[in-house]
């Protein structure tokens, strides 16, 4: 990673993030293969999909601080999600995805184990040496022009590189509270347990290869990305969507709101203690109500991500130049303090 330092600061970076706004406002992305020099693109790891590779969109580099995220695209993840809580999507999927989900159950063993049985987000991950079909990393592995930027010691424990024949350049980073691991010379980023952990890195990497502007592209900051996988396609109805959602929350981070129903049981339990117990502690009453607004309200909106985020993703990128690309769409927020321009007018400034 050190090689990029200032390599292009003369040139501005396009960040693809893969919201399932691209598709529904019918963006042309393969104008951006007429893109000169002056810019590159790095895309999101889950942003890689079918759709967008047979759009001529061929990203320069692939941020994955997280390897194993490349591992599944949005469908894979989904299964997995639903796997791990014991749900079945049978009747939720439309006709085509119900064949991709029994297949998937059936061989479920063949490629994925158990990672950690306490945390539901994290109870299965797919093998070292697996690469899923249309998961982003099969189709990385296919284009070995496209660079990817690794954290070093996640690459290493999660990506077999001879066994998946992975060619493409490999710019390795470390996060600073592995730095003993580190090999001489690796690029070191602060890290941070964020709920934004990957966006830090991305922009600590973005500052370090030193461009002069940013322009993101499918920043939607909703759950329902990345691209024609989002489950606007999977699920027959938004409806049946809202079922999943309902019965795996669990599964999409540690930290996740969990709804208004846990989040009522969570009041009413500390609402006991204090009447069993006979004592008010006003630390306790703070936590137990910070706990209780986290769950009940704390997304942004209806398929949004948290308000947390929002929060998080408006104070980083103050520091930075950076424009947002959007158009208004139902499922999608844009973030306060960010500059937004439209598709049309993005392409007139690339001069395309």
């Amino acid at each position: 990673m050190k090689r990029l330092s200032k390599k292009f600061k003369d040139k501005s970076a396009i960040i693809f993030f893969g919201g399932v706004s691209v598709i529904e406002k019918n963006y042309d992305l393969s104008k951006l293969k007429e893109l000169g020099t002056d810019f590159k693109i790095i895309a999101e790891v889950k942003s890689i999909t079918p759709k967008l590779i047979q759009k001529g969109f061929i990203p320069d580099f692939c941020f994955m601080p997280f390897s194993e995220k490349a591992k599944t695209n949005l469908m894979h993840q989904i299964f997995i999600q639903a796997l791990s809580v014991g749900f079945n999507l049978s009747s939720l999927l439309k006709k085509e995805y119900q064949i991709e989900w029994n297949n998937f159950r059936k061989n479920f063993s063949d490629f994925a184990e158990i990672n950690n049985v306490i945390y539901p987000y994290k109870r299965f991950k797919v093998k070292k040496d697996v690469v899923l079909d249309n998961s982003p990393l099969d189709l990385i592995r296919k284009y070995d022009q496209i660079s990817l930027i690794v954290e070093s010691v996640n690459f290493q424990e999660q990506i077999n590189v001879k066994k998946i024949k992975l060619k493409n350049p490999v710019y390795k980073f470390i996060f600073s509270k592995s730095v003993e691991k580190a090999a001489r010379n690796t690029q070191v980023f602060n890290s941070s347990d964020s709920y934004n952990s990957a966006i830090i890195a991305l922009f600590q990497a973005i500052e370090h290869m030193g461009f002069k502007s940013i322009y993101l592209l499918g920043l939607d900051m909703s759950i329902l990305g990345q691209m024609e996988f989002s489950p606007i396609y999977l699920f027959k109805s938004m409806r049946h969507f809202d079922v999943f959602h309902k019965n795996c929350r669990s599964t999409y981070s540690g930290a996740y709101p969990l709804g208004w129903k846990y989040a009522s049981k969570l009041l009413m339990n500390y609402i006991f203690s204090i009447l069993k117990d006979r004592q008010f502690n006003i630390e306790n009453y703070r936590k137990a109500m910070s706990l209780f607004l986290h769950h009940a309200f704390g997304l942004e909106g209806k398929y949004l991500r948290t308000k947390k985020e929002f929060k998080e993703f408006g104070n980083l990128v103050e520091d930075y130049k950076i424009y947002n690309i959007t158009n208004d769409y139902n499922y999608s927020k844009k973030i306060a303090g960010l500059e937004s321009i439209d598709y049309q007018d993005f392409l007139k400034i690339a001069k395309l």
